[in-house]
């Protein structure tokens, strides 16, 4: 599994690889990207681009989270706990934001017994 670093992680290798190509300018000829963008990085003033990443062996991951809006602000109708489906399979699983029985809201909800 590849090992996450920090955001000053990164910049502590780029200073350390800019140091030992000799400078701004040789490292910048040697991975070929401009002067100006490896300055811009070495200041902060621009993230590292891909050329710049692959200089100093780090690649970009991004993680998308995605949260919930207040149903109540949406105008989303909110279904009760229990009573809404997979919208996949049809079955009975609980997928209500609002839901007591989350996080683990994927779990088949017991079908109620007949009287």
């Amino acid at each position: 599994m590849p090992k996450v670093i920090t955001k000053s992680a990164v910049y502590a290798r780029l200073n350390d690889a800019v140091k030992r190509a000799g400078g701004t300018s040789a490292f910048a000829r040697k991975i070929g990207a401009s002067r100006q963008d490896v300055h811009a990085a070495l200041n902060a003033d621009r993230h590292p681009g891909p050329a710049i990443l692959a200089g100093i062996g780090v690649r970009k991951v991004v993680e998308v989270r995605y949260e919930l809006l207040d149903p109540a602000a949406t105008g989303q109708p909110v279904p009760e706990p229990g009573t809404c489906a997979c919208p996949a399979t049809g079955e009975r699983a609980c997928m209500n934001p609002v839901c007591p029985r989350q996080p683990a809201h994927l779990r088949e909800i017991p079908k109620p017994e007949a009287a």
